[in-house]
């Protein structure tokens, strides 16, 4: 792939560290659960010039954010918080409309429902798709105080840090997070 098209960037969503693939692909996404087990093998590759996002899918669950139904509302919003604090550029959800597979057939319940299906081509949107997008925003809102940093003078490098501290005290590991609402809010008020 890569000699026939040497602009287009492989991406895989991987259940495994390493593996014999890191010169193949040009973004790895591993599962969360493996990512901050692995946390240091995966900052090396972004050293080496790789993007690293990470995924969701039927797992992980437990204390680990996700979108089930039966989760608390504030894990899809956990989410982005983790990008932020760990420095990862993307994030992967394998079935955002997956329609055709019952709830109940797997063991990860509204996995592949996180929006249902509407009329006229419109989905209608659930409580976590609308907590993610929340999660995101804040994504958002916390690079673009990485640039107004940058702006104002001080090195990026800094700023960044800066405003990963700020994230790590909502979200101290992907399984040990901030469950009020509040609190993330909180952060874009302590930024001057």
């Amino acid at each position: 792939v890569h000699a026939a098209a040497p602009a287009l960037r492989r991406v895989d969503a991987l259940g495994m560290v390493g593996g014999g693939l890191e010169d193949y692909l040009e973004i790895h996404v591993p599962v969360l659960d493996i990512y901050e087990n692995n946390l240091s093998s995966y900052q090396q590759l972004q050293a080496d010039g790789r993007e690293v996002w990470f995924y969701t899918a039927w797992g992980p669950q437990g204390h680990y954010p996700n979108r089930m139904i039966d989760s608390m509302a504030i894990k899809p919003r956990v989410l982005s918080w983790i990008n932020m604090r760990y420095g990862a550029t993307g994030y992967l959800h394998w079935a955002l409309n997956w329609w055709d597979i019952p709830l109940t057939e797997m063991s990860s319940p509204g996995d592949q429902y996180l929006v249902w299906p509407g009329n006229r081509f419109i989905i209608n949107s659930s409580l976590r798709f609308e907590s993610h997008r929340e999660g995101l925003d804040d994504w958002q809102h916390m690079l673009d105080l990485v640039d107004s940093l940058t702006a104002q003078g001080m090195d990026r490098e800094t700023a960044q840090e800066l405003i990963r501290s700020k994230a790590a005290t909502m979200v101290r590991s992907a399984q040990d997070y901030s469950r009020s609402w509040e609190d993330y809010e909180s952060l874009f008020h302590s930024v001057d």
